[in-house]
């Protein structure tokens, strides 16, 4: 088991770095006829876990919220969790900030994380996982911690915070 979690950390560092995940639509005709544009502004940025059990879901949620293909993402275990526990990844984390903030305008960072999520699971326990509103009170804190971390670098952007069911429900914290 610590095994697989390490190699999991190991992955999902690398996911992280490496900067997102397409949604099936990024595959579709509309990206190929998109051309590239000199200056590219998104106004949100995405960040979620890694879990690939809920792409289609995010994706289907930033769709739904009529943001399709027009927004950065990037993907770190745990979200919060993830930049709070480990110094290398909220160095990685704020620099990538820094520079998609430069680069395309962004006004506003979304915290999606999930439910019944390993990375709280291991870090907190499974006591935590599956526990209702106890488990959203424990993504709530750690949210907000981060929340409070990238408002001080960046007083300028707005920080949503965000919770997905495994069906794909999304309530705001």
């Amino acid at each position: 088991m610590k095994r697989q979690f390490l190699f999991f950390m190991f992955t999902g560092l690398m996911m992280f770095l490496m900067q997102g995940v397409a949604c099936a639509a990024e595959n579709s005709p509309k990206a190929e006829s998109r051309s590239l544009k000199s200056s590219v502004k998104a106004d949100y940025l995405l960040i979620t876990c890694i879990d690939f059990r809920l792409r289609d879901e995010v994706c289907a949620y930033m769709s739904g919220r009529g943001l399709g293909d027009q927004y950065d993402e990037l993907v770190i275990p745990g979200v919060a969790l993830g930049v709070d526990k480990y110094e290398s990844w909220k160095k990685a984390f704020f620099s990538q900030l820094d520079i998609i903030k430069k680069l395309h305008g962004i006004k506003t960072v979304m915290l999606l994380e999930h439910r019944d999520c390993g990375m709280y699971s291991y870090v907190f326990g499974k006591d935590v996982v599956g526990t209702g509103a106890h488990e959203a009170d424990v993504h709530l804190k750690e949210m907000q911690k981060f929340k409070q971390e990238i408002l001080k670098r960046h007083p300028d952007l707005k920080v949503e915070l965000l919770l997905m069911a495994v069906d794909g429900k999304v309530e705001t914290l």
